[in-house]
């Protein structure tokens, strides 16, 4: 049997506390293959965004541990990516400065390749202002991808969109990472979003929050929102959450 492969991402944060309040994360404990879509699943404001700052090293205090590939996670680094739910786009740059903005080394042809990977060729010297939601948002992956990070987290990044752009982001989204074999942890509170993006979901629970709940997704890709089997997992999972969440 060959030997299983190490996780990318370990996460044990014992205790995270902004005081003089309740703690908001607590014994938060998981491990992420590489290669792999998972997704945090749990109610508006239960602490996912803030799990999402400490694993990507934007917030260190905490008691616990963050490790990426082996090694401690104590600052922002290139080998994590992280999209926000605003695009965050500087005005007074152009698309392509946008997306290279903050890149370790100016990789101008990966930043030709995501731009045209998404649907943004002939728009490279566009400014923010020109862009529909739907295309500064795809700015935002490309700058988020342009380091070819090993990890990439998203903080709920399509909520803000109408429902026809949001499913096309999931497309161009489920496209680009597996082009470039990325890792991908989401944050969101949709559950069929989840479902349609994800191999695994975590739940977490009210605060102080944890890991409730676990889902496999085994659905085969491409999927499809209107099978049954698609909705019966959503429906599923759906009713856990609510029996976890006590009825919130």
């Amino acid at each position: 049997m060959p030997a299983r492969k190490p996780p990318l991402l370990e996460v044990h944060i014992k205790r995270k506390q902004f005081e003089p309040f309740r703690p908001v994360l607590q014994e938060v404990a998981f491990s992420i293959p590489p290669r792999s879509f998972t997704t945090l699943l749990g109610p508006t404001g239960c602490g996912k965004s803030t799990l999402l700052r400490a694993i990507s090293g934007l917030d260190v205090a905490y008691d616990g541990v963050v490790r990426l590939q082996g090694d401690s996670v104590r600052a922002p680094t290139q080998a994590c990516g992280i999209m926000f739910q605003e695009h965050r786009l500087l005005p007074w740059l152009t698309v392509a400065d946008n997306v290279l903005f903050g890149a370790e080394q100016k990789t101008t042809a990966i930043a030709n390749e995501l731009l045209q990977l998404l649907g943004l060729e002939g728009w490279e010297n566009a400014f923010p202002r020109q862009l529909s939601g739907g295309m500064a948002q795809r700015v935002a992956m490309a700058r988020a991808l342009v380091n070819l990070p090993d990890l990439l987290l998203l903080d709920e990044p399509f909520a803000s969109l109408d429902f026809l752009t949001r499913h096309r982001l999931h497309d161009y989204l489920l496209g680009l990472v597996g082009e470039k074999n990325t890792t991908t942890l989401m944050v969101t509170h949709d559950v069929e979003e989840a479902v349609y993006l994800s191999d695994r979901i975590l739940v977490m629970g009210p605060k102080p929050a944890s890991i409730v709940q676990t889902h496999d997704v085994s659905l085969p890709r491409p999927r499809n929102r209107a099978d049954p089997a698609f909705l019966a997992l959503v429906a599923k999972i759906a009713a856990g959450m609510k029996r976890a969440l006590g009825g919130q």
